[in-house]
C-alpha cells in the first residue's frame, strides 16, 4: 500500500518542478483520505467549507487546492472529506493545473455533407457560412428549440449555431462513456491526445470510477513528461512486498513517483 508521509505541501514560491511535486503529494494525500471533488460547483476558500476544521490534518492541503481553483466542494459550504475521487475528477485537476481551456478541446466534426453556421438557432436566420464535411468546430454550448437541437460552435473566427444532427462530438468517438456536455470532457480529450491518460478499454474511459493510487502515479508521470518536468531520482528504486499487485502498465509511474520522493511504501521486499 502506498501512502504519504510528506509535509512539504506548505512551501512557498516554488520552482516548476517542486511545485508539481507539491501538487502530486497533495493529490495522493487527498485521495488517501478520499477527498471529494464535485467539479461543477463554484470554487471556494477553505474557510467556506464547514466540514473542514482548522485542526484537520488535511486542512492545509485543502486550502492550497481550493485557493488554486484545482478542487471544488460538493457545495459552496462543503468539501465532503470522506467522499471519493473519480478518474474524471482527477484528469480535471491536472488540466486545471496545466491551465487548459476545456472548451478548446470540446471539438466536434461535421459528418453531414455540409453544416450551415447560422446567426441564431433557427434555419430562418442568416447563414454565416457553410462548413464542409469532416471539418472540426469547437462546441461552446447547446440550445433546444421547437425545431430541434442545436450546438453553439466556433469555426475559425466565426461563432454561430449548427443543427446538432450535423455534428459529431469528438469525445464520443474517443470514449463512448464521455459526453461532450460532461464537465471533464475537454480535459479527458486533452489528457488522451497528449499521452497523459488512457481509457480502461479501447472505447471506455470510466470517468465515474474511483481513481486508484497506481493510476494517479501513472497520470502524474504522464503529466510530468508532457510538461517537460524532470523528476528527481534521488531515491533508489525499491521493490514493494506487494509489487505483484501493481499493474504492469502502472509500474513505471509508481517507480517514478517513488524515486522522486512523492510516494513511499509501508514495507519493501
Amino acid at each position: 500500500m502506498i501512502y504519504i508521509r510528506r509535509v512539504d505541501i506548505l512551501l512557498h514560491k516554488l520552482k516548476k518542478t517542486t511545485d508539481f511535486r507539491r501538487l502530486a503529494v497533495i493529490c495522493l494525500l487527498l485521495v488517501g483520505m478520499a477527498g471529494s471533488l464535485m467539479m461543477p460547483t463554484a470554487a471556494a476558500s477553505v474557510s467556506d467549507f464547514k466540514d473542514v476544521s482548522s485542526g484537520a490534518w488535511y486542512y492545509d492541503a485543502v486550502s492550497y487546492v481550493a485557493d488554486k481553483g484545482l478542487f471544488n466542494g460538493t457545495s459552496s459550504t462543503t468539501f465532503a472529506p470522506n467522499g471519493t475521487m473519480t478518474r474524471g475528477m482527477f484528469i480535471t485537476v491536472l488540466g486545471r493545473y496545466a491551465g487548459v481551456d476545456p472548451a478548446s478541446w470540446c471539438t466536434g466534426y461535421v459528418y453531414a455533407e455540409v453544416a450551415n453556421l447560422y446567426s441564431s438557432p433557427s434555419i430562418s436566420s442568416t447563414i454565416i457560412e457553410s462548413i464542409p464535411m469532416n471539418r472540426f468546430v469547437t462546441i461552446l454550448d447547446t440550445f433546444d428549440d421547437s425545431n430541434g437541437n442545436w450546438y453553439k460552435v466556433r469555426y475559425g473566427e466565426n461563432e454561430g449555431y449548427v443543427m446538432a444532427i450535423s455534428i459529431r462530438p469528438r469525445c464520443q468517438d474517443l470514449f463512448s462513456d464521455v459526453d461532450y456536455s460532461d464537465y471533464y470532457a475537454g480535459y479527458v480529450i486533452w489528457g488522451y491526445m497528449n499521452g497523459i491518460v488512457d481509457g480502461v478499454s479501447s472505447t471506455s474511459f470510466a470517468p465515474n470510477a474511483n481513481v486508484t493510487r497506481e493510476q494517479i502515479c501513472k497520470l502524474l508521470a504522464g503529466y510530468a513528461s508532457y510538461a517537460g518536468i524532470t523528476l528527481s531520482t534521488k531515491s533508489a528504486a525499491v521493490t514493494f512486498t506487494d509489487q505483484s499487485s501493481i499493474s504492469s502498465w502502472a509500474l513505471s509511474g509508481v517507480t517514478a513517483m517513488q524515486r522522486a520522493g512523492v510516494v513511499e511504501g509501508e514495507t519493501y521486499g
